[in-house]
Formats: C-alpha cells, structure tokens, sequence
C-alpha cells in the first residue's frame, strides 16, 4: 500500500510537473507570439511612417516644383514686360526727337518762308525761288504725315502687347479655374459614389423588407384561398346533398343529366394577356333519358374568380341525346398567374342536373401575342382595300367586285357591316334555301338525317360547305364534330361576337376560306 501510494504521489507529481511544463510552454509560445505581432505591428508602423514620409516627400517635390514653375513663369513674363517697356520708353524717345526735328524743320521753314516774304516784299526774290520753298513745304508736311503714322503703329504695337499681357493673364486665371474645378468635380464624383452605394444599401434592405412583405401577402393569400376552396367544397356539397333529397322526393324529374363532351375553345392552361376579352366554349351533351327543364342555366358557382363573367347564361332544352355548345364570355383581370372560374348547369329552383365544367387560363403580360386577331381598321374615306373586296369574294358571295366594293365603301371598311348589307341584297348574296322541313334530332344546334338532292355537303378533309344549319347532313355525330370544329373556330378568329349555335345555323359558310 504505501508503495502504491508513493508510486502514485509520484505520477501525480510528474503530472503536475508536466503540466506545469506545458503551461509553462504555451505561457512562452504566447509571449513569443505577442512578441512577433509587436514586432510585425512596430514594422507596419515604420513602413506606413516611410509611405507618409515618401508621400509627403514626394507633395513636397510636387509643390516646389509648381512653384519653381511659377516663379519661371512670373520671371518671364516680367521679363518680357520690362522688355516691351523699355522698347515703348526707346520708341516714345525716338518719336520725340523726330518730333523736335520736325518743329525745327517748320521754324527753319517759316523763318525761310518770312525772308522769302521780306524778300518779295522787297521785290528782290524770284519766282523759282518761291517754288524751292513750296517743295520744301510740302516735303515738311508729308515727313510730319509719316511721323504721324508712325506714331500711330507705335501706339497700336503698345495696345497689342498690352492685349497679349492680358490674355496670358487670363490663361492663366483660367487654368487655376480648371484645376479647382476638377479638384471640385473629384470632390463631388466622391460625395456622389458614396450617396450610390449607400441607396443601393437602402435599395436592398428596401427590397429585402418587400420580399418579406410579398411573402407574408402570399402566405394570407394562400390561407384565404384554401378557406374558400373549402367553403366552396362544403357548398358543394349542401348542393349535392339538396339536389339528391330532391331527386328521392320526385325520382323522375331528375333523369335528367348533362354531360361534359370537350372543350371547344380555351383549352385549359391558355396564356391570355390581362385586360383581354375572350369566349370559352365547352360542348354539353343531355346524356338523361328526359328533356332538360324549361328554362335552365349554365351558373357560375363559387369559389370566387377574378375572371369577370356574367353570373349565368341561358342554355337551349336538349332532348335525350342531342348536343350544344355554352359559351361564356370573360375578361381578365389585371392579376397575373393562373385563374380559374368553375360552372354548373342547374334549373330555375338553382338546383343542379349535372357535373361541374371550367376555366382555367394563365393570365399573362400584355405583350404576349393577342389571343383573337385585331378587328379590322375601317378604310380611309372614298378608298377600298382591294384585300377586303378578295376576303370577302373568297366566302362565297355571288356578287360582282364593284358591288362588293360599294358595300365596303358603304361600311366604313367593316368587314361584318359590308357582309351585312351583301345579305341584306337578294342580287348580292347566295340565294336563300327554304325552309326545312320539320327538323329531327340535331346536334351542335343542326338535324342529322339525310340531305337533299344537290346538297352540297363536306368532303372527307372538310374542305368546302355552301350550306348549313337548315340544310341536314347526313353525317354521324362524331364526324360531323370533328369535321366542323375548325370551321367554327376560324369564324370565331373573325371576330364575330355570335354563339357557336347562331354560327353553325348560319345559311352561307365557307370553311376552307377566312
């Protein structure tokens, strides 16, 4: 025991001891440290102090030097001056002794010309005499003329270095100028980058914040949605469970039923531009064994949708397996993303004899492509455009061309109006068939049975029909659908605001042409 106990006593001490020794170590590993970053901060010092002395230095040598400039260029330009006025004191000196030789000259001239006077009073000088003295007149008046002059170009000269002394000045008041203000323009570039960077700080922290905003708007957004889907789902259900208590109170009155067949214009998922007016069309079958009531309605049911509609349009009483096409006219709003409007055919009690159909369309910018052509612009007044006059042609109108033209004229350049009129004249447009006969089954709004003799009908590509809706086809539903559908729909591109049922009982269409 007591060699266990000094075997231990001696670990412990030599675990104290290294201990001691480590901290010891890292007590030197720190000062050793400290004492390098002293060192490495005493060098960053003394270089920062030698890049301020090199670049005091280096201001000092800039300053003497712009002022040794200056001192030459102060030098020269007294210089210069001391050099113009000594040659203006040597040239005023020189104009005064011309001066002085002049006004000698003129008194020697008079006192000459006094004893000439003497002299002729006396009787005693000759007239050549008198003409030496006039020469010697004149020639003193023009040596005083160039005097004059010369003087003059004296004092010009004088005006001219005294001009060009002023615009050295002005030089040089001007590159003081220009150096302020660039220093200035520094100055303010500097105030100007640091406003920048600190409103794109702003900027960011702004949209950082909106972000958050838009988020916490889209998550209430999202919550609203989902309780109006589920009140809508709940509605729906109310609806059901009224619309099956009624058909176990009156069995037969509810062997009615409506059946959705396809989508006839809008497919869902269709990219419209905001503010955009279009028509979707759904085809509806009566897959009952009943007639559909009198009155009955396509209703808009909840959820609520941006999509501006009418609230109900009124549908046509289907026996058991005719067709019809609703169509619902919307607008859209001003909201981008997808939007969604859902329909229930019900009866004049708003109770329903079928399954629900919908909208569905992306709304998006306004400079995507337009979903229905533009409407054509009217022509200039007393003009026609001579595409117009072949459009219209091309449809089938047994008119001559003048006669067409006088219609477009007549209609401003409208297309719809023009056609209007042509219709209006028996002479103009396709002769009218006579009436049917009583019309059987129909589907899509026409009879299906078998035609008349001479009737021209659709060849298998559906290229060309002269007539239709009181005309029958003798074609099956299903090819008699797929063969028309583009019809319809390149009508529709027309810009035509009729149903497809009005369209498709229309007595003069050509497919194949627009």
């Amino acid at each position: 025991a007591v060699a266990a106990a000094e075997k231990e006593a001696a670990e412990k001490e030599a675990a104290e001891q290294a201990e001691r020794e480590r901290q010891e170590a890292a007590a030197k590993e720190k000062q050793a440290a400290e004492a390098a970053a002293a060192v490495a901060a005493a060098e960053k010092e003394a270089a920062e102090q030698a890049l301020a002395a090199q670049e005091a230095e280096r201001e000092a040598q800039e300053v003497a030097r712009a002022r040794a400039l200056e001192e030459a260029e102060e030098q020269a330009m007294k210089d210069t001056y001391e050099a113009a006025v000594a040659e203006k004191n040597a040239r005023e000196a020189e104009v005064l002794a011309r001066l002085e030789e002049a006004e000698a000259a003129e008194r020697a001239v008079r006192a000459e010309e006094a004893a000439v006077e003497a002299k002729a009073e006396e009787g005693l000088l000759a007239r050549a005499e008198l003409e030496r003295l006039e020469d010697k007149r004149l020639e003193a008046e023009r040596k005083a003329e160039l005097r004059r002059l010369a003087e003059s170009k004296h004092k010009a000269e004088v005006a001219a270095a005294a001009e060009r002394q002023a615009e050295r000045q002005s030089e040089r008041e001007l590159e003081a100028a220009r150096v302020e203000r660039e220093e200035l323009v520094a100055v303010l570039l500097r105030e100007k980058q640091r406003k920048a960077e600190e409103a794109a700080l702003a900027e960011a922290e702004a949209k950082r914040q909106g972000q958050q905003k838009q988020a916490e708007e889209q998550k209430k957004e999202e919550a609203a949605r989902v309780a109006a889907e589920a009140a809508a789902a709940e509605l729906a259900a109310k609806q059901m469970d009224a619309f099956a208590a009624a058909a176990a109170a009156e069995p037969h009155q509810y062997e009615v039923r409506c059946a959705f067949e396809a989508d006839v214009s809008i497919p869902d998922g269709t990219d419209v531009p905001v503010n955009t007016r279009f028509v979707k069309a759904w085809r509806l079958v009566n897959s009952g064994s009943r007639p559909w009531p009198s009155p009955c309605y396509l209703s808009r049911v909840p959820p609520p949708s941006q999509l501006i509609s009418p609230a109900r349009i009124p549908l046509p009483v289907l026996q058991p397996g005719q067709h019809t096409v609703a169509e619902v006219e919307f607008v859209t709003p001003t909201v981008l993303g997808k939007h969604e409007s859902f329909w229930v055919p019900v009866d004049k009690n708003n109770i329903r004899f079928g399954r629900e159909v919908w909208c569905s369309v992306n709304v998006v910018a306004a400079a995507a492509a337009p979903l229905q052509p533009p409407p054509p612009q009217p022509a200039a007044t007393g003009q026609v455009d001579p595409e117009q006059v072949r459009l219209i042609l091309s449809m089938g109108f047994q008119a001559e061309p003048r006669a067409v033209a006088e219609a477009l004229k007549a209609a401003g350049g409208d297309i719809a109006t023009a056609i209007s009129i042509l219709t209006a004249t028996p002479e103009a447009g396709t002769p009218v068939p006579p009436p049917a006969p009583e019309a059987p089954p129909v589907a899509m709004g026409l009879p299906i049975g078998d035609p008349p003799a001479g009737t021209p009908v659709a060849a298998a590509d559906g290229a060309a029909v002269e007539l239709l809706g009181s005309v029958p086809i003798a074609q099956p539903v299903e090819a008699f659908q797929a063969k028309w559908a583009d019809s319809v729909q390149s009508i529709l591109d027309m810009g035509f605001q009729h149903d497809v049922t009005t369209i498709l009982s229309a007595r003069r269409l050509t497919p194949s042409s627009r």
